[in-house]
This record gives C-alpha cells, structure tokens and sequence, in this order.
C-alpha cells in the first residue's frame, strides 16, 4: 500500500514516523502524525490524511476522515446531517449508467 499511496498522492506529504511536523499546509515534507483538517474544504490535509494512512501501517483507512467527523458531530449536537465530509460534500459524481447495479 505504501507504493500505491505514493504514486496516487505524490506531492502530497509521506508518512514518516519520527518526523516532527503535522500540519499539513501546503508543504510536502513528511509528517509522523495525522494531518490537522481546518475545515471540511481542506482538500490538500483530505489528501495528505488518506496518504498517511495508507503509508502507515498501523492506520486503518477510515482514520483519514474519523477523528474529523467525530469532533463535527461533537459540534453541531450529534446531527449527522449537518456533518459535511471532506471528498464526498460538494462533488459532482458522474451518473449512473442505465441497467447498472453499481
């Protein structure tokens, strides 16, 4: 996974465990820890986040959006519905072929 993750998310930043950053920001350098994600907007941190946990193996796939999504539910009184999550609000997905199941 971790070869797939950097050739899918190159210029994004590498796990690395003893590195000292975590913020994501827009810088490529490696970080040992989660990515902060200001907002659900924050696609660069999104990106960096799925990375992360792909290089890591200690990481399963759902922490990229997890820890996110909990704090947000914290926020708005435990609506799911007013939770945005980053990659899913706001895309436009193509439509589904007639006849497909998918």
């Amino acid at each position: 996974m971790r070869e797939l993750a950097r050739s899918m998310f190159e210029g994004f930043p590498a796990f690395q465990p003893a590195a000292p950053r975590t913020e994501a920001g827009s810088a490529t350098g490696p970080v040992s820890e989660m990515p902060q994600l200001e907002s659900w907007e924050d696609r660069f941190a999104a990106v960096s986040r799925l990375r992360f946990v792909m290089e890591d193996p200690g990481q399963l796939l759902a922490n990229s959006v997890s820890s996110y999504v909990v704090d947000q539910l914290c926020a708005c009184g435990n609506s799911p519905a007013a939770v945005r999550i980053p990659g899913f609000d706001n895309v436009e997905y193509p439509p589904k072929p007639a006849g497909s199941y998918i």
